[in-house]
């Protein structure tokens, strides 16, 4: 068992085109239809490829902020014994030293502390225009030092619960765009059952292959009962 300790940031924890994006961002203007049609495409594109969290994060972290042009992005679980929020992966489009992405790495957060908890705890997409003025944003002073101002976060929700939170950050003041939100509400659902679904289908393969040989019935039985089984589950 990891253990958390107190520190300044909070608990401490082992553990289209570019021209097209760059006008929108330039202008000021909401995401078009055709850029959030092409996120959900690539969203998608990686969870049919991929069966895990772990191997999934990246690739969705890259596309997303590639896309919709955000300069960050950092997906969170739940570890359910210390109930805290840890920091699963981290994308930037930057290779230079981040002591941002490293304190993104380090810290862990309860419900209601720095966009991840908040978005925990109400279960909601919650948009900051500037986390560096936000009065609920511990790691503020690192993000002003690298410039990141503009930030959303959304749940990652299974079934009603939140197993897991997405933030995306900008290095310029973004104001709230609906569009967005509403989207990222609905990946977040998505992003979870597709990966449940894809994990039960994994261990259902890994048992057919290895399970020793039985009479026809006895296996066709076992088979329908992992397939009822997966059913279920992808439409908790």
């Amino acid at each position: 068992m990891t253990t958390p300790s107190e520190s300044s940031f909070g608990l401490s924890v082992n553990r289209h085109s570019q021209a097209d994006v760059s006008h929108s961002a330039s202008s000021g203007s909401a995401v078009s239809a055709e850029l959030r049609l092409l996120t959900q495409y690539a969203v998608t594109k990686v969870l049919a490829d991929c069966d895990t969290l772990t191997e999934a994060a990246p690739r969705i972290l890259q596309a997303v902020c590639e896309t919709l042009d955000w300069q960050l992005g950092a997906v969170w679980t739940v570890d359910e014994e210390l109930d805290l929020l840890v920091c699963e992966e981290v994308w930037r489009s930057s290779r230079a030293t981040s002591k941002f992405e490293g304190l993104s790495r380090e810290v862990a957060f309860p419900r209601g502390i720095g966009l991840p908890g908040r978005v925990w705890q109400s279960g909601e997409p919650l948009w900051v225009p500037d986390v560096v003025a936000d009065d609920n944003f511990p790691r503020a002073p690192a993000a002003a030092e690298e410039g990141f101002h503009g930030a959303f976060g959304f749940p990652i929700s299974l079934g009603g619960q939140t197993i897991g939170v997405g933030e995306f950050f900008s290095q310029r003041v973004r104001e709230p765009d609906p569009d967005i939100l509403s989207m990222f509400d609905n990946l977040g659902s998505l992003v979870a059952s597709e990966l449940r679904f894809r994990f039960a289908a994994c261990r259902w393969r890994r048992f057919w292959l290895r399970s020793p040989p039985s009479s026809g019935s006895s296996r066709l039985r076992q088979t329908g009962a992992s397939l009822r089984r997966m059913t279920r589950w992808r439409g908790s």
